[in-house]
């Protein structure tokens, strides 16, 4: 009984220590979702893309305003908006810049492409005016 419990322990602070390890082995998103950065006719959006969320969820411009959002993106991912066109991979641990004009006004869903990823709620929401 004594040597059961010495196994479970050791389990635990092996699988503990594991998961501590792993975690503090990935470095930090250095980047912090800034909206409504605007320079004449272009406004920059900085977001991070992480397993199953983009920050922030939520996008305004203007139509004919040229829009740059940098996604700093932790795994494999892609920023889709079917509508206006947009479908650009974002690759792990990168910053890609993703450069569209929105044409007309609307919602428009921004989302990851990579299959299951919008289903688990990879999803945004672009608002033109």
């Amino acid at each position: 009984m004594k040597t059961i419990s010495i196994i479970v322990v050791a389990l635990v602070v092996v699988i503990g220590g594991y998961f501590m390890l792993r975690d503090s082995s990935s470095p930090p998103s250095t980047i912090q979702p800034v909206q409504n950065q605007i320079k004449g006719n272009e406004q920059m959006v900085m977001m991070n893309s992480a397993p199953f969320s983009f920050s922030p969820k939520e996008i305004r411009a203007k139509v004919g305003q040229s829009v740059i959002v940098h996604v700093a993106a932790q795994g494999q991912h892609t920023f889709t908006i079917d509508e206006l066109g947009v479908n650009v991979e974002t690759p792990n641990g990168r910053t890609t810049a993703v450069e569209f004009t929105p044409n007309q006004k609307g919602a428009f869903t921004f989302y990851c492409a990579i299959p299951g990823h919008r289903e688990s709620g990879q999803i945004g929401t672009l608002t033109v005016e």
